[in-house]
């Protein structure tokens, strides 16, 4: 005996015409899936950039801060080192001037 099929029923019949519109949109979806792909791997290669960028940026900064701050210490040990000197060559000027005075007094009996 045949087997007897059961023919589907009309409303679930899809003509062709939405089938063709189907296949162009996935068609069209294609290039524009790729294209939106390319731009977006495109930024996130400018952020990374820029992430790298302000990283090192970041660090030239710190550098430049910490060699100003050597700088400014460096600077004060020297300023205090010349105040000390002159003070010493002061006294030094003071000291050789004293005797001299002294000798030039006369002594009383």
């Amino acid at each position: 005996k045949k087997a007897r099929s059961k023919p589907p029923k009309i409303q679930r019949l899809v003509p062709p015409i939405p089938l063709e519109r189907k296949r162009r949109k996935l068609v069209l979806m294609r290039p524009r899936r790729a294209k939106s792909r390319e731009e977006r791997d495109a930024y996130q290669h400018l952020l990374d950039r820029r992430r790298i960028l302000r990283g090192q940026h970041k660090k030239a900064s710190a550098t430049r801060k910490q060699l100003g701050a050597r700088n400014k210490e460096l600077a004060a040990i020297a300023q205090e080192a010349a105040k000390a000197k002159a003070a010493a060559a002061a006294a030094a000027a003071a000291a050789k001037a004293k005797p001299a005075a002294k000798k030039a007094a006369p002594k009383k009996k």
